[in-house]
């Protein structure tokens, strides 16, 4: 494949995950169809099957770029840039996660969100030198999500900054 082509694939699955994305802050995941994503991304149907079979593959791909996003993302001393980049991400969707638990469906592509950014913790913390067992990880991962939602809640009232530098100085503790 040259390399054209490989920048032209990239840039057609980003604009159907991007589709995927929006179609999921206004809609049930049952009720979204390839129809919708591929309208909503601008690309032909075929497009979208050149790349997937299903809607569940684009939601498996999506996942992988989210930890593409998070690892691109620079680390700065005494931070860990998966809890960086979880607070801006969901600063930046606010109400994308009470839509997505109102439904058995979103609630479970939530769980996935989840699991993903954990294994991503993981990742970082081991090459950190750190290791976390499955347990604590669940914990940390759940106290993570509480704690940016909570402060989402309350009108942000500290900034993403020094929340993100209190929540790793818990994590890597």
């Amino acid at each position: 494949m040259s390399d054209t082509q490989d920048r032209r694939s990239q840039r057609s699955t980003l604009a159907l995950w991007r589709g995927l994305i929006g179609l999921l802050q206004d809609h049930d995941w049952a009720d979204i169809t390839v129809q919708m994503i591929t309208d909503r991304a601008d690309v032909a149907r075929s497009t979208f099957y050149a790349h997937f079979q299903t809607k569940q593959d684009l939601l498996d791909v999506g996942f992988s770029l989210v930890e593409v996003a998070i690892l691109a993302r620079p680390r700065r001393e005494g931070r860990l840039k998966t809890v960086d980049w979880l607070i801006d991400h969901l600063s930046d969707s606010r109400g994308f996660s009470r839509r997505i638990n109102s439904s058995a469906a979103g609630a479970v592509i939530l769980n996935r969100f989840r699991a993903t950014i954990g294994q991503v913790l993981r990742d970082e913390l081991a090459g950190l030198g750190q290791t976390r067992d499955d347990a604590t990880l669940a914990f940390q991962v759940g106290g993570i999500f509480a704690v940016i939602e909570m402060w989402l809640a309350k009108g942000c009232p500290s900034t993403p900054d020094s929340l993100g530098a209190s929540l790793a100085a818990r994590v890597l503790a």
